[in-house]
């Protein structure tokens, strides 16, 4: 779980406007913050402090004149003053292991679990034994991962009992018998993991918005998310309540299709989920002189004026990987494994033709399966990628020329963007997911933002 930010403080801070609000405010003890939680007996001037997963430190300006019998427990509050309004988040309520006072300042340390003992049943499940002992100390359960299975193998013996002399020992307890950590990643609530919960996500599709100078990546297995970034460089986590194959920014809006699903945004860190015919689709693209998103897959099509309605369409029986448009030839143009398909409209579709009248499948630079594919009206190119490591570029969809990858991995998506006057393509392995190239013949390992 994690706190929700007001929109404008987080704008606050990207643009560097407004006043830095950084102050710990202290109680008596737990009770007193429980009866009085937004009046503090003392609000402090803060000089530095640190905020750990359970623990936090801080300094603080005093006059000399306050001891530790004046307060047991503290919050760090931060945020910005702007336009006249705080904005700000507080941490959790913190309980003060040590105290040091000295020429006009206060040093303290604090841990997020009181100094209390603990007794309760041991031979239940992990979850029934963090759930009483949260319940304890004050604190509300949470579980990155309501799914893994730790959460119901029994925690002790039978007719065992949890003692413990103080609660913060329990989380060293946990490290030891199955490796679990916790943080306490909104007030009062401490979330329970393993490394485990955290499934890491399989990137399969990247897209380019002008608009917003943002890239987007999705993935289609592990975990739903979304990455984005504004230089193909530096990458930031966003949620995802889906799995998507393919992505693409058009006509100021973000969509994102996968097996019977598709999605939509306008900024990238929001989704919502819409409706489109059965299928698993595995390409997006727009075309901007149709005024049409065109998705395809394994023997299906679907267009949409607006990523929202969706209407099936009929394409060849074939599992097609990619799809994209080119305003140049006002072509769309899907691949398959060495095969490619046209349509002037979306809904029409036929195969390249060797000689007038002779219907046949336009054929590849090689047989892989070319997994992305776009086209830059800058280079007057296509560029295709393949789950095979391998790249292709064509100036028309018919002539194909084999280019060398930065490295052999299983490429999923490519796009261009204009304004980069960069290629970029992600991968779902190897050590770096991510290659951006100039020109669609010599490319670049980058490095993608970790799962977390």
């Amino acid at each position: 779980m994690s706190r929700t930010v007001n929109q404008t403080l987080l704008d606050g801070l990207a643009d560097q406007f407004g006043d830095v609000i950084l102050r710990v405010n202290t109680w008596t003890d737990q009770a007193d913050y429980i009866a009085n939680p937004s009046t503090p007996d003392h609000v402090w001037e803060v000089l530095e402090f640190d905020i750990k997963s359970t623990s936090a430190s801080c300094t603080l300006v005093t006059a000399n004149d306050y001891t530790l019998s004046d307060f047991a427990v503290f919050i760090i509050e931060r945020g910005a003053k702007i336009s006249g309004t705080e904005y700000t988040i507080e941490s959790g309520l913190y309980f003060v292991r040590k105290y040091k006072e000295d020429f006009g300042r206060i040093y303290l340390e604090g841990s997020s679990y009181p100094n209390l003992k603990i007794s309760t049943a041991g031979d239940v499940t992990y979850q029934t034994v963090i759930e009483a002992f949260c319940t304890a100390i004050g604190k509300t359960a949470a579980f990155k991962n309501s799914a893994d299975a730790w959460l119901g193998y029994k925690f002790l013996p039978t007719g065992k009992t949890l003692s413990l002399n103080k609660a913060e020992l329990f989380e060293n307890l946990l490290k030891q018998k199955y490796t679990i950590l916790v943080y306490e990643g909104e007030p009062g609530v401490l979330t329970f993991y393993t490394q485990d919960s955290y499934l890491s996500p399989t990137f399969a599709a990247v897209a380019w918005s002008s608009s917003l100078a943002q890239i987007a990546a999705v993935s289609s297995a592990g975990s739903p998310k979304v990455a984005t970034s504004t230089n193909a460089e530096d990458w930031t986590d966003r949620t995802a309540t889906n799995f998507h194959n393919a992505v693409v920014f058009a006509n100021a809006v973000w969509v994102a299709v996968g097996a019977s699903v598709a999605a939509t945004s306008t900024d990238g860190i929001t989704w919502t989920t819409r409706t489109i015919p059965a299928g698993t689709y595995n390409s997006v693209a727009y075309s901007s002189t149709l005024d049409l998103f065109v998705a395809v897959g394994a023997s299906v099509c679907a267009t949409s004026p607006d990523g929202i309605t969706w209407t099936a369409r009929t394409i060849g029986a074939y599992t097609w990987l990619s799809v994209a448009w080119s305003n140049d030839l006002e072509l769309f143009i899907a691949t398959s494994s060495g095969k490619n398909t046209k349509s002037t409209d979306g809904e029409t579709w036929t195969y390249f033709t060797e000689t007038i009248g002779t219907p046949v499948n336009r054929t590849a630079a090689g047989t892989s399966d070319w997994r992305g594919i776009c086209w830059s009206p800058e280079l007057s190119i296509f560029c295709a990628v393949s789950y095979s490591g391998t790249v292709m570029t064509s100036p028309d969809g018919i002539t194909w020329t084999s280019r060398t990858a930065a490295a052999a991995n299983t490429w999923m998506s490519v796009c261009w963007s204009p304004e980069l006057s960069l290629f970029c393509a992600v991968s779902t392995n190897g050590t770096s997911r991510v290659m951006t190239s100039p020109d669609g013949t010599t490319w670049t390992s980058r490095t993608a933002a970790e799962a977390n």
